[in-house]
Parts: C-alpha cells; sequence; structure tokens
C-alpha cells in the first residue's frame, strides 16, 4: 500500500540542468578516483573542445584561455595582444586537456567526451562568471568570505569521501569475522505497527464549552477504541484496514503512517527491541505499549537473518558513522553563552551558503548585532583544535609549555593534545555570518556557529592527511569558486529585478503581459499500467500479465474518463476512479492544481494557454507512464501587486541576454554524441 500521494505530473516536470551547490561539485566515491575512465579521444590535448565566441577576458578560477582578437595598426588597439572587452572577433577556448582535468575531478565516472552536459552547463557559467567579475562583484570582502567559506566545505568534503572509502575498504576476513561474532545485530524482523492517536483531534473552528467534551472521557475512549482494534488484530484483521479505523475513530485529518514496516533490526526499534526480537514470536501480536501521544501495537509476521550482501552494506554504514563520531569528538566546541541567544525561535539560517549567496546581493540588509560581548573576545572557542586550517575564521591558540619541553619558546600549538584550543571572535565570526546568512542577526545563529565549528574540525584532519595538496582538490576548487562567482550575477540580477522602478516595471508588464497570464486549472493523471498487487500469499507465483492488453484496457479507461471530464463530470472523483481502476487507490492525486503560469507550466504551457478556453478539456496527453487530461476553469492576468514581486520573466530574460550575447561551440570530433553516455549519475553535479 502507498500512503504518500505522488507529487503532481505538471510540477514534476524538471529541465535538464546541472546542481549548482557545492556539494554536488565532488567526485562521488574515493576522495580522488585515480581509476576514472581514460579518454580514447583522437583530438590533440591542446586542441579546443569548447570555443565561445565574443567571450573576452580573464575569468577569475576559469579553466579557458582568452583568444585576442586580431588588431590593425590603425585600431584603436594596435599592438595590443590582449582581449579587447566585448568584441565579436575574440573568443575564449577550452583545449582539450584543460576539460579533461577538470572533468576527472567533478565527474569521475565518465570518459571525458561523454560529458558534453558538464561542457554546456561549465560554459554557461563562464559567461555569467565573466559578467560577474566585470562588474567587480568578486572585489566584495562579503564574496570573499563567502568563498573561503566555500573551500572549506570542500576541504570537509574531501574528509568526507576519505571516511566513505575506508570505511569501503574493509577486508573481506574482517567482515566475515565481524558477521560470525555478532550475529544479533543482523537478526531481521518483519513488522506490522498499528498506531491509535489518544486523543480525537478536535476541529480548527471555535467549539462551544459544551462542546469540547471531557478529555479524560476522551482518552477513555481512545483507549477502548485501541483495546478493540488490538483483539482484532488478534483475530487476524488487516493492520491497513484497522490504522485506517483508529484514524477515522479519531477525527484525524491527516493520512497515517503506513503499518508494514517492512524488515528491521534491533538498531531501528530501539527501546522496543526487547519486546519485538526476545519476546514476540512470528504471527503474535503485542500488548498496547504507550509512546507519547499514541497507543502502539506490534505484530511480528516473521524473523530471519539479514543476508549477507546487505550485511556488509549495513556495517560499512556504522563503520562510516564511528569514524565520524570519532572525529567530531575529537575536539569541544563551546559557544559563547553571553553573546548567543538563548531563544529557540532564534534559530540558525534556514537556507545553506550554497543557496543564499553572498551577503551584498542580497536585497534585505543583514541586522545589526547588538551584543555587548567585545569585538576581539572569542565566542566560540574549539577545544583540542591545534592547528591553523586553510580558509577558516579561527585562531589557533598556543598553550604554554614547560621549559625545555619539544616546542617551548615557539609560540605554537602544542598538536592534538586536548590541552591547546581554537578560537573565532565576535569580530570574525559575524563577518562570516553577514557574507553567509545575512538575514539573521550574528548572535541569534548559533545552528551557523555548530555547523562551522564541525566543519573546521573535519577539516583540520583532512589538511593534517594532506588531502588539499592533491591536484583533483585544486580543480575542484577552481569549480566550486566558479559556480559562486556565476551566484553573485544570478544574485545582482534577482536585486536589480526586486528594485525595479515603478515605471520600469509597467512598461515591462504591459510589454510582456503573456508572461503574467495565469490560468486555473484541473489536471486528471491516469497510470498507464496497472499496479501489481503485493498482497498475495509469499508462496505464490505472481500474477502473469499481458503487458500490451493491460495498457491497452488503461487507454481505454483513460478515454471513458475523458469523456466524462468533457461532460462536466467531477475531477476528484474521476480521478478516485482512475487509481482505483489502476489497483492503487491511496495513491490518487489532488487533480486541482490550482492557478498556474507559463512557466510553471513548462512543456504544456502551448497546450494550456495557447489552445485550452475556459471550459474546455484537453485530449488524452501522454506523458511518461501516464495519459493526462487538463482542464481549463479560468484565464485571466496576474494581478499587478501579485506581478510586481512575480520577478521570474524579468530575471529570465535578463539571463537570456547574457546566455545569448556569446556563442558556444563544442567540437564535434570530441564530444560523443550518445545521449545515453551525456545523462548524469547520481551526485554528479
Amino acid at each position: 500500500m502507498q500512503r504518500c500521494c505522488p507529487v503532481l505530473i505538471l510540477f514534476s516536470l524538471m529541465t535538464l540542468g546541472l546542481c549548482a551547490d557545492a556539494q554536488s561539485s565532488q567526485p562521488s566515491g574515493a576522495p580522488y578516483n585515480t581509476n576514472a575512465p581514460v579518454s580514447t579521444s583522437s583530438v590533440a590535448g591542446d586542441a579546443p573542445v569548447i570555443t565561445i565566441d565574443s567571450l573576452c577576458g580573464d575569468v577569475p578560477w576559469s579553466i579557458a584561455t582568452p583568444v585576442p582578437a586580431s588588431t590593425s595598426a590603425a585600431s584603436p588597439n594596435p599592438g595590443n595582444a590582449g582581449p579587447q572587452g566585448k568584441d565579436a572577433n575574440c573568443k575564449t577556448v577550452i583545449t582539450r586537456a584543460a576539460f579533461e582535468k577538470l572533468a576527472g575531478a567533478v565527474t569521475p565516472g565518465n570518459p571525458p567526451q561523454a560529458n558534453l552536459q558538464l561542457a554546456h552547463f561549465y560554459s554557461e557559467q563562464l559567461v555569467l562568471a565573466h559578467r560577474a567579475h566585470q562588474l567587480g562583484l568578486d572585489n566584495d570582502p562579503a564574496f570573499k568570505d563567502f568563498v573561503n567559506y566555500r573551500d572549506l566545505e570542500v576541504l570537509f568534503q574531501a574528509m568526507n569521501k576519505r571516511l566513505q572509502q575506508q570505511a569501503e575498504n574493509m577486508p573481506e576476513a574482517e567482515f566475515e569475522k565481524y558477521y560470525a561474532e555478532h550475529p544479533k545485530e543482523f537478526e531481521q524482523v518483519e513488522l506490522l505497527r498499528l498506531a491509535v492517536p489518544k486523543r480525537k483531534q478536535q476541529s480548527s473552528e471555535p467549539a462551544s464549552p459544551a462542546a469540547e467534551g471531557d478529555p479524560a472521557a476522551d482518552e477513555a475512549g481512545m483507549k477502548a477504541e485501541a483495546d478493540k482494534l488490538r483483539t482484532q488484530a488478534i483475530a487476524g484483521g488487516d493492520f491497513e484496514k484497522l490504522q485506517d479505523e483508529a484514524y477515522t475513530f479519531a477525527n484525524a485529518d491527516e493520512s497515517p503512517l503506513d503499518p508494514a514496516m517492512g524488515k528491521v533490526t534491533r538498531a531501528r526499534v530501539g527501546q522496543l527491541q526487547k519486546l519485538v526480537f526476545d519476546e514476540l514470536q512470528p504471527g503474535q501480536v503485542s500488548e498496547l505499549i504507550s509512546l507519547g501521544d499514541e497507543w502502539l501495537i506490534f505484530k511480528v509476521v516473521s524473523k530471519g537473518i539479514m543476508p549477507r550482501d546487505e550485511a556488509k552494506a549495513d556495517i560499512l554504514q556504522h563503520r562510516m558513522k564511528e569514524a565520524w563520531d570519532s572525529l567530531r569528538n575529537s575536539a569541544k566546541p563551546k559557544f559563547n553563552d553571553d553573546y548567543f541567544k538563548a531563544s529557540a525561535n532564534a534559530g540558525g539560517h534556514e537556507m545553506s551558503a550554497a543557496e543564499t549567496g553572498p551577503a551584498q546581493n542580497n536585497s534585505t540588509p543583514a541586522p545589526l548585532p547588538t551584543s555587548s560581548v567585545a569585538s576581539d573576545v572569542p565566542v566560540i572557542t574549539i577545544d583540542g583544535l591545534c592547528d591553523d586550517v586553510p580558509w577558516s575564521i579561527a585562531t589557533a591558540v598556543a598553550t604554554s609549555t614547560p621549559a625545555g619541553s619539544p616546542n617551548s619558546g615557539n609560540g605554537r600549538p602544542q598538536g592534538k593534545g586536548g590541552d591547546c584550543k581554537t578560537v573565532i571572535t565576535r569580530a570574525a565570526f559575524e563577518k562570516l555570518a553577514r557574507a553567509v546568512a545575512p538575514a539573521n542577526l550574528p548572535q541569534s545563529n548559533l545552528s551557523l556557529a555548530s555547523e562551522y565549528s564541525e566543519k573546521l574540525i573535519v577539516a583540520d584532519r583532512a589538511h593534517q592527511l594532506g588531502l588539499d595538496t592533491d591536484p583533483h582538490f585544486d580543480e575542484i576548487l577552481r569549480f566550486t569558486n566558479l559556480q559562486a562567482l556565476y551566484r553573485v550575477m544570478s544574485n545582482y540580477l534577482q536585486q536589480q529585478a526586486d528594485n525595479l522602478s515603478p515605471a520600469e516595471f509597467d512598461k515591462y508588464y504591459k510589454e510582456h503581459s503573456k508572461e503574467f497570464e495565469e490560468v486555473e486549472l484541473l489536471q486528471l493523471t491516469i497510470p498507464k499500467k496497472k499496479v501489481q498487487s503485493s498482497e498475495s500469499a509469499p508462496s505464490a507465483p505472481p500474477r502473469e500479465t499481458d503487458t500490451a492488453a493491460d495498457e491497452a484496457a488503461m487507454k481505454t479507461e483513460a478515454e471513458k474518463l475523458r469523456n466524462q471530464a468533457v461532460a462536466g463530470g467531477d475531477f476528484a472523483k474521476l480521478e478516485e476512479e482512475a487509481y482505483a481502476v489502476a489497483g492503487d487507490p491511496d495513491s490518487a492525486p489532488d487533480p486541482a492544481v490550482g492557478k498556474v503560469n507559463r512557466d510553471t507550466a513548462r512543456q504544456f504551457q502551448k497546450l494550456i494557454f495557447d489552445e485550452l478556453h475556459p471550459g474546455q478539456v484537453s485530449e488524452l496527453v501522454t506523458y511518461q507512464d501516464f495519459w493526462l487530461v487538463f482542464k481549463v476553469v479560468s484565464k485571466q492576468l496576474m494581478p499587478r501587486d501579485e506581478a510586481r514581486k512575480f520577478t521570474g520573466p524579468w530575471m529570465k530574460e535578463a539571463m537570456d541576454l547574457l546566455k545569448n550575447s556569446v556563442k558556444s561551440d563544442f567540437n564535434d570530433a570530441y564530444f560523443s554524441p550518445s545521449p545515453a553516455a551525456q545523462a548524469p549519475k547520481a551526485g554528479q553535479p
């Protein structure tokens, strides 16, 4: 049974793109993959594989080489060997050698010449980063602080991958020994769980005192209901139906969790492991268990031992966690209570630095700090962290050592002895906070302080191991920093969009009315295939179906439902019927999409906005594993006040102008034309 309704297909459509966050730019696997596929292209190493015409000038952190335009003696720039600024005759090139160095670090799982997607992505980033550099956005101190934060994150990720590599390199003999000596860790129980609320859910509408009832009587009634449901469970009742009955009786609006927990280990059930693993036998049902606001009832379906392959993966995960915990606990951060607010509502930044970007590009100014703590006073102290870490805002504090000791008189921290420390002053932390999380008061941002301290401890170990000296690491840094420059340009454009004058906005609103059209939409989603039932007995063979006949039947059902929609049928009921016929009634999505614009309609915008009129229903539209039927309820222009906040069209136009100001060409002799080879793998940028 699927309890979670699928996201509406219309809003799951995503344009092909690459993730721009710092973590995604890391290789998947070992810290630096030395076994990446080798390019077999015959294109020379110094030959261009990417050429961007009209892009002139150096860009920080770029792997590209600017090619100067040829100038005559009468030219305004005779004898100037450098690029001529914005000139149609100049260009920027990326050679095969430079591209493969980048691809080997960023997407090591692909042969470089198969990675046309990375080439497109990098070229687009380069164009916007170039404009940001022209505007001097990379000269702002806040941007430099932001880049240092991102670079520290790259070092943190390098250590993460090093620990992952170490965990995965467990010798087979060591695994076999552990597997044999710890059998309880690999026991599995297939478990059902019934959750019964202890109280009925009150209506959100105000009730009279007489209607509120007696809380004690209410809880007693729910306890009696839980006892009744347990009796039915013992008698073999269907846990799915019993769970629905429990929530219906409690007047609960939300959907309950699926009672089928699957196969669980002792670690997953925590404090209940004695009951589940040692007391209950297959087929037995537990007593009522009081936990928080619910009564819980468990039923053990079966018991077994985790298969070896699954057990090995579990051990690797455990080893990884142990390594992380050991590293985090090697140093102890302490936070200045006089500085950081204790309020739970003061919580940290909601978006990561990779998402928000540098402070100087946020239209909302950072609040001014009001703490009485002096600027040179530590607000974070990390005991046991003794070394200077690249890109860190922290200062290592030397400890006093007895005369004659090996390190006496050198003024340096005395190693990882636990008697040294690293401090971050108020001034340093606020400089970081205003670059990374400018919307928050720095002294309210304890989560940023905790996050940064953890990154610092991990990055310190990576630096000790020399992970930041690997050439691949430098390539990833350059790639990450170029992304930051791209993002600062995007934020700059967003700021311009937010600050359009009334006259500029009115002009744009009139000249681009189509971009502000809205359609109230209904969407019927009909699966092309029926869902195979999982309720048959384990020993029974799976039901064999004629796939073609199955799909033909669903196509006929889709056409029938469309005809009913044309006749004015209720889309909610039609959607329920579609999923009931498909054998998955609990997964029917809400057909009311609401108001959409051309951007959110994406590939369907021509049909929805230009072809259908209010009251009309579309033909069947095929999309992946579904038939879609749209109905336009109404059309209108977005109200002016709402449109003023809708900066997407202006942003898109500004971005397109920048992207189209140059022309990128990709060397067909080098890049593989295979679409399959160009598809990104999980975790790649």
